[in-house]
């Protein structure tokens, strides 16, 4: 009877160990797959450059720009970025907090699955709509070709009858200018230009002797504009001042030595149209007034076209 009982415990023990054998199988199993899942969604950083990351995504699709999340290195908590540009399977980071480290790798800044998928849906959302809009929250470069109508009236004494008369003159120059356009907070935006800027009229003197006016200006504008529709077109108007400096000139009518540095007062619109991530067109039309005085008038209304592009 005892020999029964013995061999009874022992079958018994011996299912007891190949049970807990199974379970403790299945439990690493699946704690490996887990974790090769785990390892083979999260994105990778692979270069360190000043306050840059340059991270490899892995393949995954879950990560957002303007998503900020946690650096993860040898299991502790290095830093914190935030994902700036992502382009085929590889993004740009900006280094919040910490030092982060090559190899690295991320996880949702707060912490579960859950959170990370809403915070990745609403993410993708967000992209979407900037996607279809022109709002380069960065500074954009280009340039512009322009051309101009131009208009000046001189009033003077003639020699021959000692009285007051007016000699007017129009014309057209052209321009030649880099621009830089800085989004300052919201759809407000500041354009810095700086080049060329040809004006020149031609006219007749109440004689009718010909008169003209052509002076070459190097100029540096500051204008600020207000974006009105979303979309990938937008409209806005805009205004500001120049500085033009004179390198040329010739004058009939003006005394050539007293052309010096002036400033141009504008007042205008224009449109962005985008037609790539990175890259836009612009239109503007301007009307510039110089200072008057009493004996000088001039003014132009100018036309500008071109290309910016995300730097």
């Amino acid at each position: 009877m005892l020999g029964q009982s013995a061999l009874t415990g022992r079958i018994f023990s011996g299912a007891f160990k190949n049970d807990l054998a199974r379970k403790l199988l299945c439990g690493f199993v699946l704690s490996g797959l887990t974790l090769a899942a785990n390892h083979a969604e999260a994105a990778r950083i692979t270069r360190v450059k000043d306050n840059q990351v340059m991270v490899d995504l892995e393949g995954s699709s879950d990560y957002s720009e303007g998503s900020r999340y946690m650096v993860i290195v040898g299991g502790k908590r290095k830093a914190v970025i935030e994902l700036s540009k992502i382009k085929n399977g590889k993004a740009i980071g900006k280094v919040l907090k910490g030092k982060p480290a090559q190899d690295g790798t991320l996880t949702p800044l707060g912490g579960g699955s859950g959170s990370s998928s809403k915070t990745a849906s609403k993410s993708r959302r967000s992209r979407s709509r900037e996607s279809s809009s022109d709002s380069f929250s960065d500074l954009t470069v280009g340039a512009v070709l322009g051309f101009a109508s131009d208009s000046q009236s001189v009033t003077g004494i003639d020699n021959d009858t000692q009285q007051k008369v007016t000699t007017d003159m129009s014309g057209s120059g052209f321009s030649l200018k880099a621009f830089a356009d800085l989004p300052i907070s919201g759809n407000l935006g500041a354009i810095g230009r700086v080049g060329l800027e040809k004006f020149s009229v031609k006219g007749s003197f109440p004689n009718g002797a010909p008169a003209a006016t052509d002076i070459t200006y190097l100029s540096a504008d500051l204008l600020v504009r207000y974006n009105f529709l979303d979309g990938a077109f937008k409209i806005f108007p805009l205004g500001g001042l120049g500085i033009h400096y004179p390198i040329s000139k010739t004058s009939g009518p003006l005394n050539v030595q007293q052309i010096s540095a002036t400033t141009i007062f504008f007042l205008g619109g224009g449109m962005h149209y985008k037609f790539s991530d990175s890259m836009y067109a612009v239109a503007t039309a301007e009307y510039g007034l110089f200072p008057p005085s009493n004996d000088v008038k001039t003014s132009l209304i100018a036309v500008r076209g071109g290309v910016g592009w995300l730097l």
